[in-house]
């Protein structure tokens, strides 16, 4: 894989070439590029780490936000200060961790009875970050803020498959099957319905 800007009339230019990419999830800024890496363990084969690396487009530096860690699935900040990863522990704990770009831990939240969430994104202000949240009972769109710690259910998909969503002037997009099919839903947060 490699990272390449695109120009107005299609030329290319190529920035960076990461390694094994963990997740695939590849966010962006506008300053900033964040991704997941896979990080073999150097002495037992059986242990691996998910280590999320950034590069910052004006002066080409790249940067490692932890080192041994498990952090996937990164979200930047739309104001590029901030970085939103899904953390799961070798105990099957999962975290809502923010970082800064330094790779130091502004936030670290539990997940609301340890489920298993995933796709983090960043709401409107970068107020609040929201991810895609598994039990048994289906997947839901649930939001965090994490300066106070609060879960909140937005939308409940029930057992069809809900993934990637983005935030965008008030609307969450994201991926489902509810019609048999993969399709582009939208979920207005003030009228609190759901379209495709």
């Amino acid at each position: 894989p490699e990272f390449i800007l695109l120009g107005r009339n299609g030329e290319e230019l190529r920035l960076f070439r990461p390694g094994y990419l963990n997740s695939g999830r590849v966010s962006f800024s506008g300053t900033h590029i964040v991704w997941d890496e896979y990080v073999p363990d150097t002495r037992w084969s059986n242990r691996n780490f998910s280590v999320v690396r950034s590069y910052e487009i004006s002066t080409g530096k790249v940067r490692n936000l932890g080192r041994r860690t498990r952090y996937f699935s990164p979200a930047v900040s739309h104001d590029g200060s901030k970085v939103a990863v899904i953390e799961q522990t070798a105990q099957q704990q999962f975290f809502l961790v923010v970082l800064s770009l330094d790779g130091s831990v502004l936030h670290r939240v539990p997940s609301a009875g340890n489920r298993f969430i995933q796709y983090p994104a960043w709401m409107e202000g970068d107020s609040a970050v929201l991810v895609v949240e598994s039990d048994g009972h289906g997947k839901s769109l649930v939001t965090m803020d994490p300066g106070v710690g609060l879960w909140k259910t937005l939308f409940h998909s029930g057992l069809d498959d809900i993934s990637n969503p983005a935030v965008s002037g008030g609307k969450i997009y994201f991926n489902g099957t509810f019609s048999g099919i993969d399709n582009i839903y939208c979920h207005d947060v003030l009228t609190n319905e759901t379209f495709q």
